[in-house]
């Protein structure tokens, strides 16, 4: 279940100049997501969220993606960054020692099949030993290097282990980690020091989620009494709901983006939990 529309203006976004903006895009099956910060310090100025039906086909999201840019007379047309999240389960981890360049398609496709219209990118998890390998749709690419041609890909796992590895800094006893979708959620076991595991699984109701998490906690040896969970971007039904959670976890933490305390204040009774990997996309290099 996607969370409701959403758009946030700060009143003073207009008196920024754009060359200090950062742009960041999440586009998924389900939805698209746009976030104006200032690069410097992280302030978010303008935040939309979109959320529709499912729609299965690259060429149709690509279409309402154009249009739902061409719409928005809040998106910058020049700021210093734009980083762009396409959200999908297609992803796979390669330890630094196994990585090659040249193969990087063959590495891919153990786990997954390459659409002939994808195009593949990687990002190297600094100081974690891992190379993450994911594939962008061709069609939603080429809509947003039409606007923005200095655009950077990721997939929403990269944000997501920043977030934590900055997040072991105060919370170094934090496991198990995950982001839900709404047909999958990712999973992160982080222990001493080092990213353990890190996979999609699928989902498809909150029984699904609870089953799976507990299932990967007891697989990896984790006491689920006495395990801390700590998750964002939520959007499962009643997933939101802590009391519900705390019968199955002993330990539970809402994840909130890097952006400032006043933003997040304003922010607590829409969920930015939610949109950890939307804001957190800055800080990644």
């Amino acid at each position: 279940m996607s969370m409701e529309k959403f758009e946030f203006v700060d009143s003073k976004k207009d008196q920024v100049n754009q060359e200090v903006l950062h742009l960041s895009v999440q586009v998924s099956h389900q939805s698209f997501s746009f976030a104006v910060q200032q690069a410097d310090d992280s302030r978010l100025l303008y935040l939309r969220h979109i959320p529709f039906e499912r729609i299965e086909s690259i060429s149709e999201l690509a279409r309402r993606l154009r249009e739902a840019i061409q719409s928005d007379k809040n998106l910058p047309g020049n700021c210093k960054e734009v980083k762009a999240i396409w959200v999908s389960p297609k992803y796979t981890l390669v330890p630094e020692s196994y990585y090659e360049q040249p193969f990087t398609r063959k590495l891919y496709e153990l786990s997954h099949p390459l659409n002939e219209l994808d195009e593949l990118h990687t990002y190297a998890l600094t100081g974690m030993g891992y190379q993450v390998i994911y594939a962008i749709p061709q069609e939603i690419a080429h809509e947003l290097y039409q606007v923005w041609p200095e655009v950077e890909f990721y997939n929403q796992l990269v944000p997501f282990v920043q977030l934590i590895e900055h997040d072991q800094e105060k919370h170094p006893g934090t496991e198990i980690y995950n982001q839900a979708y709404p047909d999958f959620t990712d999973v992160v076991i982080f222990a001493e020091n080092k990213l353990k595991l890190a996979n999609p699984y699928p989902v498809r109701e909150m029984n699904d989620w609870l089953y799976g998490i507990m299932s990967i906690m007891k697989q990896s040896g984790l006491d689920n009494p006495h395990t801390e969970l700590g998750t964002g971007d939520h959007f499962l039904d009643g997933l939101s709901d802590s009391d519900t959670l705390r019968k199955y976890f002993g330990k539970l933490r809402y994840l909130k983006p890097r952006i400032p305390q006043y933003n997040i204040s304003f922010f607590d009774s829409k969920g930015v939990n939610r949109f950890v990997n939307l804001l957190g996309i800055i800080n990644c290099a």
